[in-house]
């Protein structure tokens, strides 16, 4: 039997060493957004944060930067 899926509240993203958003994880913040999540990114690159206030993900705590 498999296990059962973990329901969380807060979805915690560190992009340390990241220039760029992976396609993978910006499906993953948008799930998580979409689900109502709380959504944490920590250490995201300038370009990163760029396309984070482009992508209307302005309800996002971020954390530090790289």
């Amino acid at each position: 039997m498999a296990p059962a899926a973990r329901q969380f509240d807060v979805a915690i993203f560190d992009l340390t060493g990241l220039s760029d958003l992976p396609p993978q994880m910006a499906e993953a913040l948008t799930q998580a957004k979409a689900a109502g999540r709380e959504i944490e990114i920590l250490n995201p690159s300038p370009r990163i944060q760029d396309f984070l206030r482009g992508a209307e993900f302005d309800s996002i705590l971020i954390q530090g930067s790289t």
